[in-house]
C-alpha cells in the first residue's frame, strides 16, 4: 500500500482504470487532534469503500488503480478535498504516460430514488455533465450487458442531457470530481456512479455486484 499523506490511500494497478472513492472515509482526528466538521452529516456513500476494496481483491490478471479518500465525509474541508483531487489528477496522467488513455470511475451511492422508476445504478449525474468523453454510455453498453449476466436484476440509468423535470438527481456543483478532472485533463474519460444503497448493505449482493465489475472492467480494457 502507498501512502499518498495521512488522508489518501492509493494503490497502482497494471491497466488504465482508476476507481475512485471520496466519500467513505473514517478518519475523524490527525495527529490526536480533531478534525473539524465541514458539513452536516450524510450517509449515502456508506459501502462505497467495501465495494471497491472488495474489487481489488477480486482484481487478479487485470487490476485498476484504486484511490480512497480517508476522512470521514462530514469532516472534509476544501483543503482535504482538493489535495484528493489532485492526488488523483497524479494518477490519471501516470495512466495516461504508460497507455495513452485514462478510465476514471469515481463511485458514489444514493438512498433515494430519482422519480423516474426504481434503479440500482446510475452513469453520470447532473444530466451527463459529471462524465467526459461519453464514458457514461460506454459503461451502460459495456458494464450494463456484463452486470445482468449474473443477478439478471440490475436495472441502469442513463441521464441524458436535456432536463428532465421528474430526474430528482444533483451532482450540480462544479467541485464534483468528475468535473473537475476533465477541466483539467480533458484526454480521460471519466463517470460518476451511483449505486442504490441496498447493493452496498447487504453483503452477499456487494460481493456479486463486485463481481460484476470485476468481469465487466475486464472485458472493457481488453
Amino acid at each position: 500500500m502507498d501512502r499518498a499523506d495521512h488522508f489518501i490511500s492509493e494503490f497502482k494497478g497494471n491497466i488504465p482504470f482508476i476507481i475512485s472513492v471520496r466519500d467513505d472515509g473514517f478518519i475523524t482526528k490527525i495527529d490526536k487532534q480533531d478534525l473539524p466538521f465541514a458539513k452536516r452529516k450524510r450517509k449515502n456513500d456508506t459501502g462505497t469503500a467495501r465495494l471497491a476494496a472488495t474489487l481489488k481483491m477480486m482484481s487478479k490478471n487485470f487490476v485498476p488503480y484504486f484511490v480512497f479518500q480517508q476522512v470521514k465525509r462530514d469532516r472534509l474541508t476544501n483543503e482535504i478535498r482538493q489535495n484528493f483531487y489532485k492526488r488523483t489528477l497524479i494518477l490519471v496522467y501516470e495512466c495516461l504516460t504508460k497507455w495513452n488513455k485514462c478510465c476514471l470511475l469515481d463511485l458514489h451511492a444514493f438512498g433515494t430514488q430519482i422519480g423516474l422508476g426504481q434503479y440500482d445504478i446510475i452513469f453520470g449525474t447532473d444530466h451527463r455533465k459529471t462524465i467526459n468523453n461519453d464514458f457514461d454510455t460506454q459503461l451502460a453498453k459495456q458494464l450494463g450487458g456484463h452486470l445482468s449476466n449474473i443477478t439478471k436484476e440490475l436495472r441502469i440509468y442513463v441521464p441524458e442531457e436535456r432536463v428532465t423535470r421528474e430526474e430528482r438527481f444533483g451532482a450540480t456543483k462544479v467541485s464534483t470530481l468528475t468535473k473537475w478532472i476533465k477541466t483539467n485533463e480533458p484526454r480521460v474519460d471519466a463517470v460518476q456512479i451511483e449505486i442504490y444503497k441496498d447493493w452496498l448493505a447487504n453483503q452477499a449482493k456487494l460481493v456479486a455486484l463486485a463481481m460484476e465489475f470485476n468481469f465487466a472492467i475486464c472485458h472493457f480494457v481488453r
